[in-house]
């Protein structure tokens, strides 16, 4: 199935992504994320504003990041930086900003490149 984004002021869809073929049941957006109750993530960027538009603009540029792990959720939920997806179970993620993310990826380069350092000896 397919998400559809619409503009409001135009009334025309400017954006189909491509779900697979599990039903949507429903989406959560959080700060620049958008996420489908098929555990598929899109990073949402470029948003422009009323008269900076021009026609035929896309209001958003969409960018498929990829999927949580886990079962197709029944219901989903933002809060304070965390998504809670609910299906068999409650799962929890930590949504991180873009210097967590930088730092997290450091530290995880940092940790990789010291275990590759003990494998050579």
């Amino acid at each position: 199935t397919t998400i559809k984004l619409w503009c409001l002021d135009s009334q025309h869809c400017f954006e189909t992504l491509s779900n697979g073929r599990d039903e949507v049941t429903g989406v959560e957006v959080c700060g620049d994320l958008l996420v489908s109750s098929t555990q598929r993530v899109w990073q949402l960027a470029g948003v422009v504003q009323g008269s900076k538009r021009k026609a035929g603009d896309k209001v958003v540029q969409c960018e498929l990041l990829g999927s949580l792990k886990g079962d197709k959720c029944k219901k989903m939920t933002v809060s304070g930086g965390w998504l809670f997806t609910h299906s068999n179970g409650i799962q929890v993620y930590k949504i991180l900003s873009d210097e967590e993310q930088a730092k997290a990826l450091k530290k995880k380069k940092k940790k990789g490149s010291d275990q590759e350092s003990l494998c050579a000896d």
